[in-house]
């Protein structure tokens, strides 16, 4: 397979620095069973693309910076994501490294469907806000559980 045949042709996170870094993990973030993307960057960021695609024809989709459950995370410099249960409550967690050798854990606030204040299987549970967990609804799902279709769609 070529560059330009790959699933990952077009995505470029150099930010505009003249010279790449990128640290990509794959991991299904949103419970479809589609491995999703999560890339550290140079400045210490972290950018998502959502695995659109199927399983054996995945095809990546950026979301955009409001609707990143990894908006706000910023380790300093040289971004390196990871994703595993460190908790044992059966959700992914985040642990990033920096270009200084640090690591960063980030729990996963997110509640198991059928409990109060769950983020359905359609959203993706974000960091806490306020103390509580939010639900950020991708595409076609709307509402605080993103339990509801977006009218038209």
């Amino acid at each position: 397979m070529t560059r330009e045949e790959s699933p990952f042709a077009g995505i470029d996170v150099d930010g505009g620095y003249g010279f790449g870094y990128s640290t990509p993990i794959l991991a299904d973030l949103d419970g479809d069973g589609l491995l999703d993307l999560v890339v550290g960057k140079l400045d210490g960021t972290l950018s998502y693309w959502r695995n659109v695609g199927t399983p054996s024809q995945p095809a990546f989709k950026k979301v955009v910076r409001g609707e990143s459950p990894f908006v706000g995370i910023d380790v300093g410099m040289h971004s390196a994501p990871s994703f595993v249960d460190l908790d044992g409550d059966n959700d992914l967690d985040l642990v990033v490294g920096d270009g200084l050798g640090r690591l960063s854990y980030f729990q996963s606030a997110c509640r198991k469907a059928g409990e109060d204040g769950a983020c359905s299987g359609k959203g993706i549970c974000s960091a806490l806000r306020d103390g509580k967990a939010t639900c950020l609804c991708p595409f076609n799902f709307a509402g605080a559980q993103c339990d509801s279709c977006v009218a038209g769609q």
